[in-house]
């Protein structure tokens, strides 16, 4: 199993870092992926954390079955980021100030918590969603 998690689209070169992943997995190896998704939503915060881009999904399920990988699973996750994106990350051109995740205040301590279970918690009960600001996907190799 290869773990590809919020990495690829820091890759300048994404189909050879697939490929090499490829050419790794033994027969029946997996690679499990996650990937910001819709370039349309690229902004400022993106550039700040070194993105290259976000994916569409077609394509990318495409350039994984061209690889060779046959895609067993894909879901796009994140729905309520999808809107925070497009309001916030438009409406500030990307430029927001995320201090507050990493303060260590008492106060920022449980309001984090709260909204990560509020969030994971939302996420669990939509089972599946045409949209969001992430795609998770696994994929098998095929020889």
């Amino acid at each position: 199993v290869i773990l590809c998690l919020d990495v690829l689209e820091h890759i300048k070169n994404d189909r050879e870092l697939l490929r090499k992943f490829f050419r790794l997995l033994k027969k029946d190896g997996k690679l499990i992926l996650n990937v910001p998704v819709y370039q349309f939503l690229y902004n400022a915060h993106d550039t700040a954390l070194g993105h290259k881009r976000r994916y569409e999904t077609a394509k990318l399920l495409s350039l994984l079955q061209q690889i060779g990988f046959n895609v067993e699973f894909q879901r796009q996750w994140n729905t309520l980021g999808f809107f925070a994106t497009l309001l916030f990350g438009k409406l500030t051109k990307g430029k927001m100030d995320f201090k507050f995740r990493k303060e260590k205040s008492r106060k920022a301590v449980i309001m984090n918590k709260f909204l990560s279970c509020f969030l994971l918690g939302f996420e669990a009960k939509l089972k599946s969603s045409p949209l969001g600001i992430s795609l998770f996907v696994v994929a098998k190799k095929n020889d």
